[in-house]
């Protein structure tokens, strides 16, 4: 049903000459705001229709704050918001601009009602990816957190709330248990045995020296694997913008379903990206119950030719 809703929309739009389409944010953060964007930003490039840009926190210091077209509240002049996935049909003589309702990649709770709207994006898409790398570029140099070239590189996203929010029951996925980092870590190890191993924690946790420290207990003893973090300005609110951009600099991301990380592994090009996907309740506590690894073959080749004497 809300298929045919999505569809009847869009043959709609080809009946009137300006027909836009925009997004709704879920009230969350960057990440989520990103995603926003890029789920009408696919439905602007599938059905070559024009993309209306609504400014987000950070959106400014990007490109698409400067390529995109601006969303002005005078449009509902002359044309009707259209909420897709709701059962309202487009007016007739009309035009239309195209609201798509945000949506998590994959559901973080059991109470996200089945039917909501959604889609997947192909990432596979090369042509859409590098309109996606182009729209979401920084406009002015950041300060980067850059591995070295002679190992593997490691972008560990833990992320725990840092103050902002309390989550590891109600979000398992998006603030999984220390226990999924520590079965990540030591999984990617084994798949670089016998390598340097450098290993950064991006992470909002207030004592990310603590979280280092225990990571350290999956390390194999003497394995050549150091691990590092921001020792001092660790904030929810701090280094958005830099940690994120820095994530595409590193062979494997080991992340939540986080949409601030995920669009970096969406976007990127990883030798390795491992997350979670399913979980379980058990009273008051949450187990991470599914993972899933995820390799890409010819960037993997890459990195070990990079690395190999």
């Amino acid at each position: 049903m809300v298929r045919w809703l999505f569809l009847s929309c869009f043959f709609c739009a080809s009946l009137f000459s300006e027909s836009f389409v925009t997004y709704e944010f879920s009230g969350g953060r960057f990440g989520d705001c990103l995603l926003s964007y890029l789920h009408a930003k696919w439905l602007s490039y599938t059905y070559q229709i024009p993309l209306l840009y609504r400014p987000f926190p950070y959106s400014s210091e990007l490109a698409l704050h400067e390529k995109e077209k601006r969303y002005q509240p005078f449009y509902l002049l002359k044309h009707s918001m259209v909420k897709l996935g709701a059962s309202l049909p487009c007016p007739a003589g009309g035009s239309c601009i195209y609201e798509c309702p945000y949506f998590p990649t994959i559901p973080d709770n059991e109470w996200e009602d089945p039917q909501t709207y959604r889609f997947s994006i192909d990432w596979n898409n090369e042509e859409f990816k590098n309109i996606a790398r182009e729209m979401i570029a920084p406009l002015r140099p950041l300060q980067l957190t850059l591995p070295p070239k002679n190992t593997i590189n490691i972008a560990l996203h833990i992320r725990e709330g840092g103050g902002f929010e309390k989550g590891l029951f109600h979000f398992p996925l998006k603030m999984p248990p220390l226990s999924f980092y520590l079965e990540a870590f030591s999984k990617i190890l084994a798949e670089f045995e016998g390598f340097s191993i450098y290993c950064y924690l991006f992470t909002d946790a207030l004592e990310p020296a603590r979280l280092a420290k225990k990571l350290q207990k999956a390390v194999p003893q003497g394995a050549p694997v150091f691990i590092d973090y921001r020792k001092k300005g660790n904030h929810h609110a701090a280094n958005v913008l830099e940690d994120f951009f820095s994530f595409f600099h590193f062979d494997v991301l080991i992340c939540p379903q986080s949409n601030y990380s995920g669009v970096a592994a969406a976007m990127g090009d990883f030798a390795m990206t491992y997350f979670p996907v399913g979980f379980s309740r058990n009273k008051k506590k949450a187990t991470i119950t599914e993972s899933r690894l995820e390799k890409n073959e010819a960037v993997y080749q890459q990195v070990i030719k990079r690395v190999s004497p």
